[in-house]
């Protein structure tokens, strides 16, 4: 299905110099040298116009975005986000734009989306009946991209992350001029709400263990989150199939030589439905990680991408 060309005519999305209030950048590790042909400085200039504009205006140029999300048994949340989703993205001018889920379980999660994309358009389904992890999900998300998506936001199916904060990440993104912005819930004017305590112990953890063993100095590691620049996320692969394909991505954009930043944001714990990320699974896939020690000259795929059966 082709991308959804928007709505109504909004203010656009400029780009400018230097870098906005609240974006906290890092440069690569020490020793690590930027991947040839990487877009992490200078000015990107976004499309001005969107293609319903008023008459007289001109479309310089048009961006395409992906949403991707991983949905495992979310029937509670997934029409809300959708209508959310489609209310923020149809007001971007000088974008198309398409959500593509990646759908796991045997709730109504896929029945609700079918039935969304053929009332409201631009949704995308890729289903899988058996879970697999949240990494494979992803990847099976991103696999399914068409290779000039310009820009690719992933985020929770839960509305831990709120759809109308993604103008704004677009925008310090590419102000910025960075290869991955994460949505950081540890920057000074972040907000959190609602999160469980051991869930806040893990996450804090493993951003320590992170920074210590790889160097990563970006706060929030574990965030869902995030924009990628296309060319850069075709660039990367990861292994990990659970929670840990999240800080596995940052450590080998960051043995790429890539630019990382953060932006804050409001995280509003699940209110509705069950969380998938169960304390003994999820520590045991940041073990494995660590155990691995993945090799910061180690960026070359392992595990390539293969296409989903795709739906809706």
């Amino acid at each position: 299905m082709a991308p959804h060309p928007g709505g109504r005519p909004a203010v656009p999305l400029l780009s400018g110099r230097g870098q906005p209030p609240g974006v906290a950048r890092s440069r690569p590790a020490d020793g690590a040298r930027r991947r040839p042909g990487a877009r992490g400085g200078g000015l990107f200039l976004p499309g001005l116009f969107h293609p319903h504009g008023r008459r007289g205006q001109e479309t310089l140029a048009m961006s395409r975005l992906a949403v991707v999300i991983a949905a495992y048994d979310e029937e509670e949340n997934v029409e809300a986000l959708t209508r959310r989703l489609r209310r923020t993205l149809s007001g971007l001018a000088g974008w198309t734009w398409e959500i593509v889920y990646a759908v796991e379980g045997r709730d109504r999660t896929r029945e609700i989306l079918e039935r969304l994309a053929a009332e409201i358009g631009g949704v995308r389904i890729l289903y899988q009946e058996e879970p697999a992890g949240i990494g494979n999900a992803f990847r099976r998300g991103f696999a399914a991209l068409p290779d000039d998506v310009d820009f690719i936001v992933t985020m929770d199916a839960d509305l831990n992350h709120q759809p109308e904060e993604i103008p704004r990440l677009l925008q310090a993104a590419r102000r910025s001029g960075c290869d991955v912005l994460i949505g950081s819930r540890f920057l000074e004017a972040s907000r959190i709400e609602g999160t469980p305590l051991w869930k806040r112990f893990l996450s804090g953890t493993m951003n320590l263990l992170m920074r210590w063993l790889y160097g990563l100095r970006v706060r929030d590691k574990t965030s869902g989150f995030r924009i990628y620049r296309g060319e850069v996320l075709r660039s990367l692969e990861f292994e990990s199939e659970a929670f840990a394909f999240l800080p596995e991505i940052l450590i080998r954009a960051s043995a790429a030589g890539l630019v990382l930043a953060e932006e804050p944001i409001h995280f509003i714990f699940r209110r509705e439905g069950r969380s998938k990320m169960g304390i003994r699974n999820t520590t045991a896939s940041y073990i494995r990680l660590l155990r691995a020690r993945f090799s910061r000259r180690s960026a070359s795929p392992r595990r390539p991408c293969t296409p989903a059966r795709s739906g809706g």
